[in-house]
C-alpha cells in the first residue's frame, strides 16, 4: 500500500474540516507574509493560491513551479537542487485545495502534504532563538528521494503522518461507525479499493494510542512534523483535544516556543 497516496486522498477528500485551510495558511507564512494568505495579500505562493482558482492539472504545476522554488529560497540547497518532488508536490496540493487538477495530479498530493509538515518543522525549530540551529542537508520530505532507502523513508514518514492525523481524531472518543462510512465513501469516490479503505477502518477503531504513537517517532524533526499533522486533523474546539496536543507535545519532549511557532504557522491559536 502506497501511503503517500492514501495521505493524498486524506486530503483530497477534504475530510478534515479545517486541515487545508490551515495548509494553506503555512504556505503563506512560509513567505513572511504577515497574517499569511488568509488575508488576501500573501506574497509569493500564499498569494498564488486565489489565481490558481479554475485551473487544471499541468496548469497548476507550471504556475506553481516558479513560486514553490521561491518558497525554498530561504534553504540554498533546495534551490539548487531544484526539489523536483516536493515542488511538484506542492503544486498538487494546491490543486486539490482548490478543488481542481485533481485527476490529473493524482498522489502528488500525499508528497506535497509531507513537504509543507516538513518545511513547518524546519522553520518551527530554526526560528525557535533557544534551539540549535538546524544545519546540513535539508529535512526528508524537502529533500528530492534519490535512492530507495530515502523512499522507504518517506513512505514511513508518510504512514506516521497518517497514524498521528487518526490518533489525534479520536482524541475527544471513538470514530463512530457513520463517521467511518462518510470517510470511506470519500476515499472510494476518489478511486481507492477495497483493501485500503479497509485498512483506514482498521486504524480507526479502538481508543488512541498515544503512547504507541510517541513510541514511534524517531526524533526531533519527525516530533514536529507528527504534531503539526495532528494539529491538521483536529478543529481543537473541546478540552479533550486540547488535552491531547499538551499530552503529545510533552510526551514528544517538543521545546514550548517550537510548539508555539508551529500553532502559528498553521493558524491555530495556542
Amino acid at each position: 500500500m502506497n501511503m503517500q497516496d492514501l495521505l493524498g486522498k486524506i486530503f483530497e477528500a477534504d475530510i478534515t474540516p479545517s486541515g487545508n485551510d490551515r495548509l494553506r495558511n503555512a504556505m503563506g507564512q512560509q513567505q513572511g507574509a504577515g497574517q499569511g494568505a488568509a488575508d488576501g495579500n500573501a506574497a509569493g505562493f500564499g498569494g498564488l493560491l486565489d489565481q490558481l482558482k479554475g485551473l487544471q492539472g499541468s496548469e497548476i504545476v507550471d504556475r506553481v513551479k516558479g513560486a514553490a522554488q521561491d518558497m525554498y529560497g530561504q534553504t540554498k540547497e533546495g534551490v539548487q537542487g531544484g526539489n523536483p518532488l516536493a515542488v511538484g508536490g506542492l503544486a498538487a496540493l494546491a490543486g486539490a485545495i482548490l478543488g481542481g487538477g485533481r485527476g490529473a495530479l493524482g498522489g502528488a498530493v500525499g508528497a506535497g502534504a509531507l513537504a509543507i509538515l516538513a518545511k513547518v518543522a524546519y522553520d518551527a525549530m530554526q526560528n525557535n532563538k533557544g534551539a540549535a540551529q538546524a544545519q546540513g542537508q535539508l529535512p526528508l520530505g524537502l529533500r528530492d528521494a534519490q535512492n530507495p532507502a530515502e523512499k522507504q523513508a518517506l513512505e514511513a514518514r508518510a504512514g506516521l503522518v497518517l497514524q498521528a492525523m487518526i490518533t489525534a481524531a479520536k482524541a475527544d472518543g471513538d470514530i463512530d461507525k457513520r463517521e467511518m462510512e462518510k470517510i470511506s465513501g470519500k476515499l472510494e469516490s476518489l478511486g481507492a479499493d477495497k483493501s485500503t479503505v479497509d485498512f483506514v477502518h482498521q486504524k480507526m477503531q479502538g481508543p488512541a494510542d498515544l503512547i504507541g504513537l510517541i513510541r514511534a517517532v524517531p526524533d526531533t524533526e519527525a516530533g514536529m512534523q507528527v504534531y503539526a499533522a495532528s494539529l491538521l486533523a483536529i478543529e481543537v474546539d473541546t478540552q479533550a483535544e486540547r488535552d491531547y496536543l499538551r499530552q503529545l507535545s510533552t510526551g514528544l519532549k517538543l521545546d514550548p516556543t517550537a510548539v508555539a511557532n508551529v500553532h502559528k504557522m498553521l493558524g491555530v491559536a495556542a
